[in-house]
């Protein structure tokens, strides 16, 4: 678990202050901690957080999730693939498509989502287990 210090703190693609911004995180808020890298802490993706994979790889039925039609399908941060490559869905997995942007959909973020924040805006409270080994949602 860990509370953000800064007020609107950039949730980043990658470890690296020039990645792409994906969310931003208000002062006060308390998250999941999943990994330390370096400077860098991982968190899960809010829901709110927009990602997106191509229409072309989705079978999209009115009032169900969408399920996924190809091997390795790039989930991005934006609608192109320009942007920031946030993991893969595989065959027949399913999504929640939020809305069509050109020939990408915008869907809630897959559980595996995540993004960093710089340590300098986290302060890592407890449990008990030592972020930079690892730390999965249950060890809170």
């Amino acid at each position: 678990m860990g509370l953000v210090t800064g007020d609107r703190v950039n949730l980043r693609a990658n470890p690296t202050p020039s990645a792409e911004v994906l969310f931003q995180l208000s002062k006060g808020t308390k998250v999941d901690v999943l990994e330390k890298k370096g400077a860098w802490y991982a968190l899960p993706l809010p829901p709110q957080a927009a990602v997106f994979v191509a229409v072309s790889f989705l079978q999209i039925k009115e009032g169900a999730p969408a399920e996924v039609k190809g091997h390795r399908v790039q989930l991005r941060s934006g609608p192109g693939q320009a942007f920031a490559s946030l993991g893969v869905l595989e065959e027949n997995q399913t999504v929640q498509v939020r809305k069509i942007v050109g020939q990408w959909a915008e869907i809630a973020p897959p559980a595996f989502c995540r993004g960093w924040v710089s340590e300098l805006y986290l302060t890592y409270l407890y449990p008990s287990k030592d972020p930079s080994k690892g730390v999965t949602h249950g060890d809170h």
